[in-house]
């Protein structure tokens, strides 16, 4: 508990995240690790290995946003994300299974090249997928959630455990 809270009040991170959606904030106490294992670039064969997707398909609000960092990885651009740009504009993407079912002919595909320690951050309506990871080491990442308290949740988070970091 003590190294998220530190994490999100960094303060080059604390000063973005709240111009994007204000000073009353909270972040999920519940994290999970990803795990993108090296030669099974397919939903099928890694459970883990997410296809085109927005967060608020799994229950996200429209109202938080993502933080996503790898914390073990041999080399740069090993398995971490690709997304489309500016795709969070779009709004909700209609899907069936999961799968998106209209994605506009001139999206942008974006790869990703994080180094370890490094956050990308970005909202739940975004389009991003894993890359496959073609290194023979898996790679970890750290997927939170951070939210303004006072935003009314659209989604399942309220189900999810949330811890005030931060007040106006």
């Amino acid at each position: 508990k003590g190294f998220l809270a530190e994490m999100f009040l960094e303060k080059k991170f604390h000063n973005l995240v709240t111009n994007l959606i204000g000073r009353d904030l909270a972040y999920n106490t519940d994290p999970s690790l990803t795990l993108n294992l090296p030669n099974k670039a397919s939903s099928k064969k890694n459970y883990l290995f997410k296809d085109w997707h927005q967060e608020i398909w799994s229950g996200s609000s429209a109202s938080s946003i993502q933080i996503w960092t790898p914390i073990f990885q041999k080399d740069s651009c090993q398995g971490q994300l690709e997304l489309m740009a500016e795709s969070h504009k779009w709004g909700h993407i209609p899907h069936r299974n999961r799968e998106p079912v209209e994605i506009p002919e001139d999206a942008v595909y974006k790869q990703l090249d994080v180094q370890q320690g490094d956050m990308v951050i970005f909202h739940s309506l975004l389009v991003h997928a894993s890359v496959p990871n073609e290194h023979e080491s898996p790679r970890f990442a750290f997927p939170q959630y951070v939210r303004n308290f006072h935003d009314k949740d659209s989604g399942f988070e309220d189900l999810k455990s949330w811890d005030n970091l931060n007040y106006s």
